[in-house]
Parts: C-alpha cells; sequence; structure tokens
C-alpha cells in the first residue's frame, strides 16, 4: 500500500483526486508490463509513470469529479484549483465560412496584380509607404472571440472570452489537461 500512497500524495500536490479503482488497475499495469517495455529499466518512478498514463485517459474513467455545479445554474466562479479536460474551442466572431476561406488559399485566383517593387519608381514606392502607414493608423485590428468548452468528467462548462488563454489555440485539438 506505500506506493498507492505516493501516488495519492503525488496527485494530491497537483490537486488530481483519482478513482480509487482506476488507480488501483493502472498501477498493476504498470507493475506487470513496466519490465515487458524496457527490459535494462531496473527502477522507476511509479507516480511519473501513473502520470503518464493518467495524462492519456478519459477524465471521466480515471478521476473524480471536482466540480459540484447545480444543474440549473447559469454562471459560477471557481475559486480554488480545479482539473478540467478542454474540450473545443470555436472563434465565433467570425463564420466558419470566413475562417474556411482565410485558412484555405485560393488556387483559382490570378495573380496578375503582383508587381516586382524593383520596377516600382522610387517615387511612387514613398506614396504608397506613406498611404501604408496612413490605412494602418485607421484600420482596427480585428478582436477574436473564443467560446471554450470544458468538462470536469461529469459537468460541460462553456466560457466566452475576449482574449485567448495563453498557449491555446483555437487550432489545438482536445485532451489538454489544465491543472
Amino acid at each position: 500500500m506505500d506506493e498507492i500512497t505516493a501516488v495519492r500524495t503525488f496527485f494530491a500536490q497537483r490537486h488530481i483526486t483519482l478513482n480509487d479503482e482506476w488507480e488501483e488497475n493502472v498501477v498493476r499495469y504498470i507493475k506487470l508490463n513496466v519490465h515487458k517495455v524496457d527490459e535494462d529499466l531496473e527502477s522507476y518512478n511509479l507516480p511519473e509513470v501513473v502520470f503518464e498514463q493518467w495524462l492519456y485517459s478519459d477524465l471521466r474513467e480515471s478521476t473524480r469529479p471536482v466540480l459540484n455545479v447545480p444543474e440549473k445554474a447559469n454562471s459560477i466562479t471557481i475559486v480554488k484549483p480545479a482539473l478540467l479536460q478542454l474540450m473545443s474551442i470555436v472563434d465565433i466572431s467570425e463564420s466558419y465560412y470566413g475562417q474556411y476561406r482565410s485558412r484555405v488559399m485560393d488556387l483559382s485566383k490570378d495573380d496578375s496584380e503582383f508587381r516586382d517593387p524593383s520596377e516600382i519608381p522610387r517615387e511612387q514606392e514613398k506614396t504608397k509607404v506613406g498611404t501604408k502607414e496612413i490605412n494602418k493608423f485607421f484600420v482596427q485590428p480585428k478582436k477574436t472571440m473564443l467560446m471554450y468548452e470544458f468538462s470536469d468528467g461529469n459537468i460541460p462548462l462553456k466560457a466566452v472570452l475576449g482574449d485567448s488563454i495563453c498557449g491555446l489555440d483555437y487550432i489545438i485539438n482536445s485532451k489538454i489537461y489544465m491543472p
């Protein structure tokens, strides 16, 4: 049982509470199969190996839900560390078609408007640079609105943010854990 205690302590430091059955099954699996993977492995850190297994598991099966949200709640405020699985990120500031068009290059468009900068006389180039600077001053950058869907393994939560979460992009797939 000392090994189970070490695993629980390791996860408790990260605010993660594992399901007892899943935890026992993973520890048993690791003990049986760790030497099959690497025969030269003499010692291993069991909590870290369990953590590696947990990263690729389904949150619903491996972890106890931590949020106790009533069914009819319109909003909640999370004040303590909570483990959430990112289910999806959607850019809601632009239509799906607009996003698709901005990501896909239009191969049917003719590129006849392209001009080599070395062919433009110096006077016209100065005018164009001045015009570009004026246009940049008046054009506002596009504001993105992202809708995030999280889950604690039991309850799905949706959040709309005007700014993105550092390190996340709406092109990223799901299965990111945020302790």
